[in-house]
């Protein structure tokens, strides 16, 4: 009898293994489907950025504020050296009181350049940044366009080193599907303008 409930323990045994190894069986190949499912690209967001025809046009934008900026500041230089040699010229001709009143217009003349220069370098900064924000929110836009349109459930910016292998199998390189749709928009703006 004791032979019979052991018989009847390993006979339970082996039901419960062939149903563990069934279900493991059958997730593995859930797991192996639902990973086939997730389709995963990569670009570079910097080399896209770049291959955008409105990044030199929002570089050449910011260059020629600059430059005006940078003719200002040196015409505002200029000044304040013509009038600090003629200062330099009549120092000792001057009254006391004369020359501490042009000591002092030459120091604001002096700090106001200096403001300048620093609001100018506020200014530049800012517009860089805004024309990049615009050229960010275009190419996100994009991204998710191509995403959407090729089945990616995620996209990985592959810049500073933040993925450095990827599989290609596990993975695609989706900065051809990126710049080709980024010519195709791009030429479509152009015929709507």
């Amino acid at each position: 009898m004791l032979s019979e409930t052991v018989w009847q323990q390993v006979c339970f045994l082996l039901y419960i293994m062939k149903k563990l190894l069934f279900l493991s069986i059958l997730l593995a190949t859930l797991s192996i489907q639902a990973m086939a499912q997730v389709k995963i690209g990569y670009f570079s967001y910097d080399a896209a950025i770049k291959s955008m025809p409105e990044y030199q046009a929002s570089l050449d934008s910011v260059q020629a504020i600059r430059k005006e900026y940078e003719g200002e500041a040196q015409r505002a230089e200029e000044e304040f050296n013509t009038k600090y040699e003629e200062f330099l010229d009549s120092y000792d001709r001057l009254a006391t009181s004369i020359r501490r009143k042009r000591q002092a217009e030459m120091q604001q003349l002096l700090e106001s350049n200096v403001k300048f220069r620093e609001e100018t370098r506020r200014r530049i900064s800012r517009t860089e940044e805004e024309a990049m924000d615009a050229l960010r929110m275009k190419l996100n836009e994009r991204v998710r366009l191509v995403a959407q349109k090729h089945g990616f459930s995620l996209i990985l910016n592959t810049d500073n080193n933040a993925c450095p292998f990827i599989d290609p199998m596990l993975g695609e390189d989706i900065t051809a599907l990126l710049n080709e749709d980024i010519t195709t928009l791009s030429g479509e703006e152009i015929k709507q303008k």
